[in-house]
């Protein structure tokens, strides 16, 4: 499980799908890509002077992930939506190590140290650093039953003494985990679905949990004839019995550049208390690029 894609590979795979270029320049490898996070004014207007980090990835130039940089939340703010960094390192090109870093109170330092066994991960451990120095807090452990994927991930928790939390992988015949499983003590079980067309595009996400009520959120996927994505719809959502409480839908616009780079993210959001299901402008993700020589 090598961390190898090239954040124009993202763009072009997990947020637009798989498709050849007519440029007949090839693009010069991706060294970072930057997207800032741009508000707009209750009159739709966008705020002057202001700009966030919104997330940033650092490649070699072999397209390994040395850095990432990410906000948690899916609230288009950085209110109360601190910016995270994982530092990657490698060994013969396996990542071995992902320290993790928080940018606001309360901050901490975390790693990964991850494991291998017969060519392939096995697992990792989770330390955090705790009045000066790092103790393991989780245990993470693959099973596989063929040779390409692991079928579950069992996770175990300080002190290691209760049974793990599991989680189940389900994939399709390409390849594509299209279910996954949590169950176990742990707050987050619950289970993801993915689904895919024919051109192996990611089409539909799906998130349930049931803690209480029923949190779901639902993410669908529409692309252009180059399977380029041009909107992803996500609503947020919980189940009360027979009501269902529609708390935010986002629905995102791609643009892109004339070689395919991905440049904007236009995002949108529609709160039923207050819009009446009408979607309103919310924010715009830019990015930046730059080029290995």
């Amino acid at each position: 499980m090598k961390t190898l894609l090239a954040s124009v590979l993202l763009a072009l795979f997990i947020l637009t799908g798989c498709s050849k270029s007519d440029d007949p320049t090839p693009l010069p490898k991706i060294k970072s890509v930057t997207s800032y996070l741009h508000q707009y004014n209750g009159e739709g207007k966008l705020v002057d002077n202001w700009r966030v980090i919104w997330s940033k990835e650092v490649y070699d130039a072999d397209g390994l992930l040395l850095k990432k940089q990410y906000r948690k939340s899916y609230v288009m703010s950085d209110i109360n939506n601190p910016l995270f960094t994982e530092n990657n390192t490698y060994e013969n090109k396996l990542l071995i190590k992902k320290e993790v870093l928080r940018s606001d109170y309360p901050t901490y330092n975390s790693y990964n140290n991850y494991l291998y066994a017969n060519g392939r991960q096995s697992g990792y451990d989770y330390y955090f650093l705790y009045n000066g120095s790092y103790d393991v807090l989780d245990k993470y452990r693959y099973e596989y039953t063929t040779d390409e994927q692991p079928s579950k991930m069992l996770h175990y928790e300080y002190p290691f003494s209760k049974e793990p939390i599991v989680h189940a992988y389900t994939y399709d015949t390409r390849g594509n985990k299209i279910k996954e499983l949590i169950t176990g003590d742990s707050p987050y079980k619950g289970t993801y679905e993915w689904e895919f067309d024919a051109h192996n595009n990611l089409t539909r996400k799906t998130f349930t949990r049931p803690h209480g009520s029923s949190t779901i959120a639902v993410s669908t996927y529409t692309y252009d004839a180059a399977n380029k994505i041009t909107e992803k719809l996500t609503q947020h959502s919980s189940t009360f019995g027979d009501e269902t409480i529609i708390h935010v839908t986002y629905k995102n616009i791609y643009h892109y550049d004339k070689q395919g780079l991905l440049t904007t993210i236009v995002v949108y959001d529609s709160i039923e208390s207050y819009y009446n299901g009408e979607f309103t402008l919310d924010s715009e993700l830019r990015y930046e690029y730059e080029f290995h020589n």
